[in-house]
């Protein structure tokens, strides 16, 4: 097993949310008296500085490091495709190899290089983890949501569930024995995982996630709280959601044509996050974060 020391300060707290910008979840980690959330992006985060991104690649089996401002590649790993948080110069993310969660830490500056990868979480057998978003595939959903803190520990909030997809929300009845939840802490330095109980409700951990974090443009009055060079982006591109950050705003691009019939049916689904300079209006760049065969049925 690869093993990392002294990743973190113990007396720094960082909140993420994994492909979403929703508050953190759980009691801070023992000596955290700080804490910083980063910026969130469509299927990603940014660094403290918000001047580098980590993305999902569209397939789902890696992630890629970008330039905020140019949208320039800098590197791109399949040691892991889920980035959790960035750390100084380390980026926690996690990996599904096998259908098994394990954290991984990567070295930013030996552009990815896996330095810790942990042991498998212990999750139900019949979980679906593999992909960096929440659909798995066969009517499967698995949410997580990370903070890193005190004493070199990372904490996942998780939540898995079979049996139910977009357009319902089924009862507690009916949800029995098709879902789990729980928190799983992960020493940085030695790999180690303690599963623990979960410490919010199913329902309120998975109403927090997506990349629909951030502003939701399905109303007007959200979308006049862009600036108005975005504004005109936005609603010429139809974006689902923006993101400010710094001088970029980022916008969720959902392809309305892409694997569409002459029936109306879908063949797949494609999704991009565009930058754009929020004084001008420029668009900056445009990268493809998911793109994958439908395969789900509403129930």
């Amino acid at each position: 097993m690869r093993t990392v020391k002294s990743l973190v300060p113990s007396m720094v707290l960082a909140t993420v949310a994994v492909l979403g910008g929703g508050p953190a979840l759980g009691a801070p980690l023992p000596e955290a008296k700080e804490a910083v959330e980063p910026v969130y992006l469509p299927y990603g985060i940014t660094d403290a500085a918000g001047e580098v991104g980590y993305l999902t690649l569209p397939a789902g089996d890696g992630l890629v490091a970008v330039d905020l401002a140019t949208g320039e590649v800098l590197w791109q790993t399949k040691e892991a495709n889920q980035p959790l948080v960035v750390a100084g110069k380390r980026l926690v993310a996690r990996t599904a190899r096998d259908n098994r969660v394990r954290v991984v830490v990567l070295d930013i500056a030996a552009k990815g290089k896996c330095l810790l990868e942990s042991e498998p979480l212990d999750l139900p057998n019949w979980a679906a983890v593999a992909r960096p978003w929440t659909y798995q595939g066969q009517n499967r959903r698995f949410i997580a949501e990370g903070r890193i803190g005190g004493a070199n520990l990372v904490a996942l909030d998780w939540w898995a569930q079979a049996g139910s997809w977009r357009g319902t929300f089924q009862s507690d009845a009916e949800l029995k024995g098709k879902t789990a939840s729980g928190v799983a802490r992960v020493n940085l330095e030695t790999g180690k995982v303690e599963m623990l109980p979960a410490v919010k409700e199913d329902r309120e951990l998975r109403s927090q996630w997506g990349p629909e974090h951030g502003l939701s443009l399905d109303r007007d009055t959200n979308l006049k709280k862009l600036p108005a060079e975005v504004q005109a982006v936005a609603k010429r591109n139809n974006w689902r959601t923006a993101h400010l950050a710094g001088p970029r705003a980022y916008g969720w691009l959902p392809d309305s044509t892409y694997g569409l019939l002459p029936t109306g049916d879908r063949t797949g689904e494609r999704e991009s996050v565009q930058a754009v300079d929020a004084k001008t209006g420029k668009v900056l760049w445009e990268r493809l974060v998911r793109e994958v065969p439908k395969e789900h049925n509403l129930r």
